[in-house]
């Protein structure tokens, strides 16, 4: 999540969307993160139902599988919206 918004910060949209290796990285990036939640326990999943672990491996597939039809605006969005809450939710997790 750290590289995610590293990769993205001091960049608007425009030019994020317009940056084909900015994409491509977060993309696979987005990938990494929903491979590691599928191999989270079931346990530790329900455990936690305030972090959206079926979204997030949903993303995964669609950004494994449909690169090509994402849409990046959505992308943008979690960057900016989802990935700085996700990121709180695993350090408290982690704590």
């Amino acid at each position: 999540m750290e590289k995610i918004e590293n990769i993205t910060k001091d960049i608007p949209f425009n030019k994020f969307v317009n940056f084909e290796e900015k994409k491509l990285a977060v993309s696979m990036l987005l990938i990494n993160i929903g491979e590691l939640v599928r191999l989270l326990s079931e346990e530790l999943k329900k455990a936690h139902p305030e972090i959206p672990f079926a979204e997030i491996t949903a993303t995964r597939n669609i950004a494994a599988h449909g690169y090509y039809s994402l849409d990046f605006k959505s992308v943008w969005k979690t960057i900016k919206d989802d990935i700085p809450v996700l990121k709180s939710q695993i350090e408290n997790l982690l704590k």
